[in-house]
Protein backbone atom coordinates (compact mmCIF):
# COMPACT_ATOMS: atom_id res chain seq x y z
CA UNK A 1 0.00 0.00 0.00
CA UNK A 2 0.92 3.37 -0.58
CA UNK A 3 2.09 5.75 2.21
CA UNK A 4 -0.32 8.41 2.78
CA UNK A 5 1.18 12.18 3.35
CA UNK A 6 0.55 13.62 6.36
CA UNK A 7 -1.94 16.49 6.18
CA UNK A 8 -0.73 20.12 8.34
CA UNK A 9 -3.61 21.89 9.82
CA UNK A 10 -4.05 25.63 10.86
CA UNK A 11 -6.90 28.03 12.58
CA UNK A 12 -8.80 29.99 11.36
CA UNK A 13 -10.69 32.87 13.60
CA UNK A 14 -14.57 33.25 13.09
CA UNK A 15 -15.63 36.66 12.11
CA UNK A 16 -18.35 36.52 14.38
CA UNK A 17 -17.72 34.26 17.77
CA UNK A 18 -14.21 34.60 17.54
CA UNK A 19 -13.55 31.17 17.34
CA UNK A 20 -10.63 29.51 16.38
CA UNK A 21 -11.03 26.42 14.42
CA UNK A 22 -8.86 23.92 13.17
CA UNK A 23 -8.73 23.13 9.45
CA UNK A 24 -6.60 20.96 6.94
CA UNK A 25 -5.90 22.49 3.18
CA UNK A 26 -8.06 21.47 0.64
CA UNK A 27 -6.20 18.20 -1.06
CA UNK A 28 -6.44 17.48 -5.27
CA UNK A 29 -9.78 15.41 -5.10
CA UNK A 30 -11.00 19.18 -3.68
CA UNK A 31 -9.44 21.20 -6.10
CA UNK A 32 -10.71 18.95 -8.95
CA UNK A 33 -14.00 19.91 -7.84
CA UNK A 34 -13.14 24.00 -7.91
CA UNK A 35 -11.56 23.16 -10.98
CA UNK A 36 -14.81 21.86 -12.45
CA UNK A 37 -17.22 24.31 -10.85
CA UNK A 38 -15.11 27.06 -11.88
CA UNK A 39 -15.64 25.80 -15.97
CA UNK A 40 -19.16 25.66 -15.17
CA UNK A 41 -19.63 29.45 -14.66
CA UNK A 42 -22.60 28.25 -12.35
CA UNK A 43 -22.36 30.53 -9.09
CA UNK A 44 -24.80 28.00 -7.52
CA UNK A 45 -22.22 25.48 -8.39
CA UNK A 46 -19.64 27.41 -7.05
CA UNK A 47 -21.18 28.22 -3.32
CA UNK A 48 -21.82 24.24 -3.34
CA UNK A 49 -18.35 23.24 -3.98
CA UNK A 50 -17.38 26.38 -1.23
CA UNK A 51 -19.89 24.58 0.98
CA UNK A 52 -18.54 21.02 0.92
CA UNK A 53 -14.85 21.91 1.12
CA UNK A 54 -15.15 23.83 4.14
CA UNK A 55 -17.07 20.83 5.85
CA UNK A 56 -14.66 18.29 5.01
CA UNK A 57 -11.33 20.70 5.84
CA UNK A 58 -12.69 21.68 9.14
CA UNK A 59 -13.06 18.01 10.08
CA UNK A 60 -16.61 18.07 10.24
CA UNK A 61 -16.59 20.76 12.71
CA UNK A 62 -18.69 23.20 10.31
CA UNK A 63 -21.42 22.90 8.22
CA UNK A 64 -20.62 25.20 5.06
CA UNK A 65 -24.71 25.73 3.97
CA UNK A 66 -25.56 26.88 7.32
CA UNK A 67 -22.55 29.68 8.10
CA UNK A 68 -23.05 33.29 7.79
CA UNK A 69 -22.00 34.11 4.34
CA UNK A 70 -19.16 36.27 5.41
CA UNK A 71 -17.91 33.61 7.35
CA UNK A 72 -18.10 30.98 4.40
CA UNK A 73 -16.08 33.80 1.86
CA UNK A 74 -13.87 34.01 4.95
CA UNK A 75 -12.87 31.09 5.66
CA UNK A 76 -12.46 30.06 1.79
CA UNK A 77 -10.42 32.33 0.77
CA UNK A 78 -8.07 31.58 3.86
CA UNK A 79 -8.47 27.82 2.59
CA UNK A 80 -7.61 28.88 -1.21
CA UNK A 81 -4.27 30.57 0.58
CA UNK A 82 -2.97 27.90 2.79
CA UNK A 83 -3.79 25.40 -0.42
CA UNK A 84 -2.63 26.83 -3.45
CA UNK A 85 -0.91 30.13 -2.61
CA UNK A 86 -1.54 33.46 -1.37
CA UNK A 87 -1.54 35.34 -4.62
CA UNK A 88 -4.00 35.10 -6.82
CA UNK A 89 -3.89 35.75 -10.84
CA UNK A 90 -7.23 37.08 -12.81
CA UNK A 91 -8.76 39.51 -15.22
CA UNK A 92 -10.42 42.75 -14.91
CA UNK A 93 -12.55 43.33 -17.19
CA UNK A 94 -13.36 47.25 -17.80
CA UNK A 95 -17.30 47.66 -17.80
CA UNK A 96 -17.46 50.31 -20.85
CA UNK A 97 -15.12 48.31 -23.34
CA UNK A 98 -15.13 44.99 -22.03
CA UNK A 99 -10.87 45.01 -22.62
CA UNK A 100 -9.40 42.69 -20.28
CA UNK A 101 -6.24 43.62 -17.79
CA UNK A 102 -4.29 41.43 -15.99
CA UNK A 103 -3.96 41.51 -12.47
CA UNK A 104 -2.74 39.50 -9.26
CA UNK A 105 -3.79 39.73 -5.66
CA UNK A 106 -2.20 38.88 -2.49
CA UNK A 107 -4.94 37.03 -0.48
CA UNK A 108 -3.83 37.74 3.08
CA UNK A 109 -4.40 41.44 2.75
CA UNK A 110 -7.96 40.65 2.90
CA UNK A 111 -9.68 41.65 5.88
CA UNK A 112 -13.03 41.39 6.94
CA UNK A 113 -14.94 45.09 6.83
CA UNK A 114 -16.90 45.03 10.82
CA UNK A 115 -19.09 48.40 11.03
CA UNK A 116 -18.44 49.93 14.59
CA UNK A 117 -21.79 49.33 16.75
CA UNK A 118 -23.51 46.87 14.40
CA UNK A 119 -25.96 44.39 16.36
CA UNK A 120 -27.91 41.51 15.39
CA UNK A 121 -30.64 43.18 18.11
CA UNK A 122 -32.81 45.12 16.77
CA UNK A 123 -34.86 47.70 19.26
CA UNK A 124 -37.97 49.02 18.28
CA UNK A 125 -38.68 50.32 21.93
CA UNK A 126 -41.51 49.85 24.54
CA UNK A 127 -39.99 46.46 24.69
CA UNK A 128 -40.59 45.03 21.20
CA UNK A 129 -37.61 44.12 19.34
CA UNK A 130 -36.10 41.22 16.97
CA UNK A 131 -32.94 39.29 16.61
CA UNK A 132 -31.38 38.86 13.45
CA UNK A 133 -29.76 35.80 12.24
CA UNK A 134 -27.05 36.59 9.37
CA UNK A 135 -27.84 35.20 5.42
CA UNK A 136 -26.20 31.88 4.31
CA UNK A 137 -25.48 31.67 0.72
CA UNK A 138 -29.04 29.89 0.54
CA UNK A 139 -30.23 33.12 1.55
CA UNK A 140 -28.36 35.81 -0.73
CA UNK A 141 -30.14 35.62 -3.43
CA UNK A 142 -28.04 39.40 -4.67
CA UNK A 143 -27.12 42.80 -3.12
CA UNK A 144 -30.19 44.27 -2.59
CA UNK A 145 -31.97 43.81 0.68
CA UNK A 146 -35.66 42.12 0.04
CA UNK A 147 -38.59 41.36 1.71
CA UNK A 148 -38.31 37.63 1.33
CA UNK A 149 -34.75 38.44 2.70
CA UNK A 150 -35.85 40.13 6.22
CA UNK A 151 -38.42 37.53 6.72
CA UNK A 152 -36.04 34.69 6.43
CA UNK A 153 -33.68 36.24 8.73
CA UNK A 154 -35.79 37.31 11.51
CA UNK A 155 -34.72 34.77 14.37
CA UNK A 156 -37.09 35.84 17.18
CA UNK A 157 -39.29 38.43 18.06
CA UNK A 158 -39.38 39.44 21.98
CA UNK A 159 -41.29 41.74 23.89
CA UNK A 160 -40.78 42.68 27.64
CA UNK A 161 -42.67 38.86 28.62
CA UNK A 162 -42.00 36.42 26.01
CA UNK A 163 -39.45 35.78 23.58
CA UNK A 164 -41.13 33.86 20.15
CA UNK A 165 -38.79 31.99 18.27
CA UNK A 166 -39.18 32.23 14.63
CA UNK A 167 -38.39 28.42 13.39
CA UNK A 168 -41.62 27.35 15.90
CA UNK A 169 -44.03 29.91 13.92
CA UNK A 170 -45.34 29.41 10.79
CA UNK A 171 -43.99 31.37 8.19
CA UNK A 172 -47.22 33.19 7.10
CA UNK A 173 -47.19 34.78 10.76
CA UNK A 174 -43.50 35.84 10.62
CA UNK A 175 -44.63 37.53 7.38
CA UNK A 176 -47.71 39.23 8.84
CA UNK A 177 -45.21 40.69 11.90
CA UNK A 178 -43.06 41.93 8.76
CA UNK A 179 -46.38 43.82 6.87
CA UNK A 180 -47.11 45.25 10.05
CA UNK A 181 -43.77 47.04 11.10
CA UNK A 182 -43.77 50.79 10.64
CA UNK A 183 -41.84 52.27 7.82
CA UNK A 184 -38.87 53.48 10.41
CA UNK A 185 -39.04 49.89 11.88
CA UNK A 186 -38.52 48.41 8.65
CA UNK A 187 -35.94 50.82 7.59
CA UNK A 188 -33.93 49.52 10.67
CA UNK A 189 -33.91 45.76 9.83
CA UNK A 190 -32.24 46.95 6.86
CA UNK A 191 -29.62 48.97 8.28
CA UNK A 192 -28.45 45.73 9.87
CA UNK A 193 -27.69 43.73 6.42
CA UNK A 194 -26.27 47.02 5.38
CA UNK A 195 -23.76 46.99 8.33
CA UNK A 196 -23.38 43.03 8.71
CA UNK A 197 -19.30 42.08 8.21
CA UNK A 198 -17.92 41.88 4.58
CA UNK A 199 -15.22 40.31 2.86
CA UNK A 200 -14.38 42.35 -0.33
CA UNK A 201 -11.67 43.73 -2.23
CA UNK A 202 -11.96 47.02 -3.53
CA UNK A 203 -9.93 47.66 -6.61
CA UNK A 204 -9.76 50.91 -9.02
CA UNK A 205 -8.05 50.84 -11.94
CA UNK A 206 -7.87 52.99 -15.41
CA UNK A 207 -8.27 50.63 -18.54
CA UNK A 208 -5.84 50.86 -20.68
CA UNK A 209 -7.96 50.28 -23.41
CA UNK A 210 -10.43 53.16 -23.47
CA UNK A 211 -9.55 54.89 -20.01
CA UNK A 212 -12.09 54.38 -18.22
CA UNK A 213 -12.32 54.37 -14.86
CA UNK A 214 -13.56 50.75 -12.86
CA UNK A 215 -14.37 50.09 -9.49
CA UNK A 216 -14.79 46.15 -8.96
CA UNK A 217 -15.32 44.81 -5.76
CA UNK A 218 -14.22 41.03 -5.18
CA UNK A 219 -16.30 39.09 -2.93
CA UNK A 220 -14.67 35.97 -2.28
CA UNK A 221 -16.66 34.02 -4.39
CA UNK A 222 -15.64 33.14 -8.54
CA UNK A 223 -13.22 35.83 -7.82
CA UNK A 224 -10.62 33.45 -6.16
CA UNK A 225 -11.69 29.86 -7.34
CA UNK A 226 -8.31 29.58 -9.87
Amino acid sequence: MLPVMETPTFYVEMIGSKERVKFRPFLVREEKLLIMASESEDQSEMLNVMQEIVDVCSFGKLVGKDLPFFELQNIFIKLRSESIGQITEFNLVCGECGHKTAAELDLTTIKPTITEGHTNKIDFGNGLGVIMRYPTSIDMGGDSVTYDLVVSCIDSVYTTDEVFTTKDIQRKDVEQFVDNLTSSQFKKITEFFLSMPRVEHKIEYDCSNCSTNNVIFLDGVESFFE
